[in-house]
């Protein structure tokens, strides 16, 4: 599936990556290191509605983008939900 940039319900890959580049928007301690990839998706009830995105921590920026797939090692350390507190504002959790 391809990614895209935005939900369309007021979560986008656009926002996280500001959000992530200003504050620590998630609810444990966390510190991103050289590649980390952050991996969102939006739940759906069938394939046809599935969405994601990708972001990867590069050069002490959040951009989009991932690691290579079948050459990286992959280690989840967490997941959890985004929070809409409104349609310009997503926390993390």
């Amino acid at each position: 599936m391809i990614p895209v940039k935005d939900f369309e319900n007021g979560i986008s890959a656009e926002n996280i990556i500001s959000k992530l580049n200003t504050e620590n928007i998630f609810d444990f301690e966390y510190t991103a290191q050289e590649r980390d990839t952050l991996h969102i998706s939006f739940n759906a009830d069938t394939t046809a509605e599935y969405k994601y995105f990708s972001l990867i921590f590069r050069d002490e920026r959040w951009r989009e983008g991932r690691n290579p797939f079948f050459t990286s090692i992959s280690k989840k350390i967490a997941s959890g939900e985004i929070k809409l507190i409104n349609k310009k504002e997503i926390r993390e959790e």
